[in-house]
């Protein structure tokens, strides 16, 4: 039996975290390293052999669990687009970053 550093995948096979487990509880398909890699998470997926840079384009990771920021964001869109509201330039610089940032693969546009 010996310590080591489990990597957890998402379904999309992208790092989402470590676990310090002991090797007798590993499952056929668990990564395992004895030292804990440096690979930043979520910009990285197991290809079967190695960890590979995940080509992300428009699918990008995002924790379980609700996401506030995007709903905000969303929330900002949805005010932009169903009322006289003109956001200032800056509010409008940030909403097309996070967009061109976080968007996820079936996002529509906010400025289309």
């Amino acid at each position: 039996m010996a310590m080591g550093w489990k990597c957890n995948l998402d379904p999309l096979k992208i790092l989402t975290s470590y676990s310090n487990v002991d090797d007798s509880t590993l499952q056929a398909g668990d990564v395992w390293f004895p030292e804990k890699p440096d690979l930043p998470l979520g910009h990285y997926r197991w290809n079967g052999e190695q960890f590979e840079p995940a080509n992300l384009g428009q699918v990008w990771y995002t924790p379980p669990g609700p996401d506030s920021w995007y709903a905000f964001f969303r929330a900002l869109v949805h005010i932009q687009k169903n009322t006289a509201v003109d956001f200032p330039p800056p509010v409008k610089q940030w909403m097309r970053y996070y967009f061109n940032a976080f968007r996820r693969q079936n996002d529509p546009d906010p400025d289309a």
